[in-house]
């Protein structure tokens, strides 16, 4: 174009040798004097998303403090070196629609074990992966217990108060959803979840083993591993019996080692998808919500958690 307004070449032999109409050929000229006369202002940056990093880090902050503020968000960020940091202003608004909804996390039966017990089920899960025949990613059902206090309501202001980064003590309070989760290499063996109905009690979480027991049984699955995370002892002697009683070796996961229960890292997805998916807008509650996470949870990823715990099953 700049070519022939240059050379002085006539509109009409100019829109020949261009293969144009000369209203078309002309109406491109003046597009083109337009744009030398008044270039087009560039827009303003466009800002960068929150990546999948980023929204796992505030979840899972949000999640374990329930009363923090915006400040305290991005001040966790800075401490985990995430990159990109949105300004306050664009954190707040992202909380405020997309972490309305947290989950915070307490157990049912609520069990530290004590220090002996402790070393006792770090000694015992030594001495057992260490036999040839323990293989996690084969012959392993991890079990899992977990429940949470649900708030549909989260608030975000933006600056942080003396105790708005602190932790919110559970105490006595009844948790909102209750899970029971088992699975191995194969996907998920089954799942159970009560809501507003209190703790998991002792009979609900031996039936639930129970129902293990019978799944493996009527797929002719024989001679496996049951692990879980510490039980009070009334629970975990009806529990191992129960699982011994069709040839299985149930055991304890230590509580303070590296080589902790996969299903933790079930849990975290599990939470980190129904943030999501509660701060979508659609009117569910969270158990049903939980219920269409676990329809998700492939072999694939199953066997991404027990890799996870269990690097050296990868090789």
């Amino acid at each position: 174009m700049e070519k022939y307004i240059l050379c002085g070449v006539p509109m009409a032999e100019a829109a020949k040798s261009a293969n144009m109409a000369v209203s078309t050929f002309s109406d491109h000229v003046a597009r083109y004097q337009l744009e030398q006369e008044s270039p087009k202002k560039r827009g303003p940056k466009a800002k960068a998303p929150f990546s999948k990093a980023m929204v796992r880090v505030i979840l899972e902050y949000v999640d374990t403090h329930p009363v923090c503020a915006v400040d305290d968000v991005l001040s966790h960020c800075m401490e985990e070196d995430v990159d990109g940091l949105p300004s306050r202003v664009a954190l707040q608004r992202w909380l405020q629609k997309n972490a309305r909804f947290t989950f915070q996390r307490m157990k049912s039966f609520n069990v530290e074990p004590s220090i002996e017990a402790a070393h006792e089920h770090e000694r015992q899960f030594n001495r057992l992966s260490a036999r040839a025949e323990f293989e996690p990613d084969k012959n392993v059902v991890f079990v899992a217990e977990v429940a949470f206090l649900v708030n549909g309501r989260r608030t975000y202001p933006a600056r942080s108060t003396e105790s708005s980064s602190q932790t919110a003590d559970v105490g006595d309070k009844k948790p909102h959803v209750c899970l029971l989760i088992a699975f191995d290499h194969t996907g998920i063996v089954t799942t159970a979840s009560k809501s507003l109905e209190g703790r998991v009690t002792k009979d609900e979480f031996i039936q639930f083993v129970a129902d293990i027991v019978a799944i493996l049984d009527a797929e002719k699955r024989k001679d496996l591993f049951l692990g879980f995370d510490p039980l009070p002892a009334e629970v975990a002697a009806p529990v191992f019996q129960k699982a011994k009683e069709k040839g299985h070796t149930p055991f304890i996961f230590p509580a303070q080692v590296l080589a902790w229960n996969p299903a933790e890292y079930l849990v975290r997805d599990l939470l980190l998808c129904c943030n999501q998916q509660l701060s979508s807008g659609k009117r569910q509650s969270a158990e049903d919500r939980f219920d269409a996470v676990f329809e998700t949870i492939s072999p694939s990823k199953c066997q991404d958690y027990i890799f996870l715990a269990f690097p050296s099953a990868s090789d």
